[in-house]
């Protein structure tokens, strides 16, 4: 019985790392618990994506507020080898992600996405 209960908890523990890992750290947000009506800054570096070397990086924010679900372009400014971002985080969000796309390639962060959920009270919204 001990060793069944193992077995079944290894697989939700690899799941659960999958879900919520955002692994990869080619973007970083300066806020580890962005909160809706928030202004956060990130940083993307594109060394080792799909889109190392591309010009014209665009990057796109989806808000997901269980309504409208906004999305909006963002400004990306060079910084060196990165590029730096912000986004205003609209009272009603839930949850975002960030598409970042040249040349036809997107960055799916090796299939998980840049998805972040929306804080309130350093609780997930």
């Amino acid at each position: 019985m001990k060793n069944l209960k193992l077995l079944l908890w290894f697989p939700a523990v690899i799941v659960a790392q999958t879900l919520f890992a955002q692994t990869g750290a080619h973007l970083k947000l300066t806020s580890q618990q962005p909160a809706a009506g928030e202004k956060v800054n990130f940083t993307y570096d594109p060394t080792g994506t799909v889109i190392e070397g591309q010009k014209n990086i665009e990057a796109t924010v989806f808000y997901l507020d269980n309504k409208d679900d906004p999305a909006m372009d963002i400004d990306l400014k060079p910084d060196g080898n990165f590029l730096k971002g912000e986004l205003d985080i609209p009272p009603a969000a839930k949850a975002f992600f960030i598409k970042i796309e040249a040349g036809g390639k997107i960055d799916a962060n090796n299939g998980k996405g840049y998805i972040y959920p929306v804080y309130k009270d350093g609780q997930p919204c």
